[in-house]
């Protein structure tokens, strides 16, 4: 089951070419809201953190955002 899921989902990306332009434009925007989302949520902790610095405390609203390692 997993290899066949496997197999469709590289077929998919594959023949992206040949996807209808609804769906390309899509996952366009769909792309572009997470982008938003990220930057959005990463100048809302940026901003949190100047204003407790300003009063001296250091506080980072989610502070493993970047983090790369997972540890599964």
């Amino acid at each position: 089951m997993t290899t066949i899921g496997l197999v469709v989902g590289v077929l998919a990306l594959v023949m992206f070419p040949l996807w209808p332009y609804e769906l390309k434009y899509f996952l366009f925007k769909a792309t572009l809201y997470l982008l938003l989302a990220i930057l959005a949520l990463s100048a809302l902790r940026l901003a949190i953190y100047g204003v407790c610095a300003v009063f001296g405390v250091s506080v980072w609203l989610f502070p493993n955002l970047y983090e790369n390692e997972t540890t599964w």
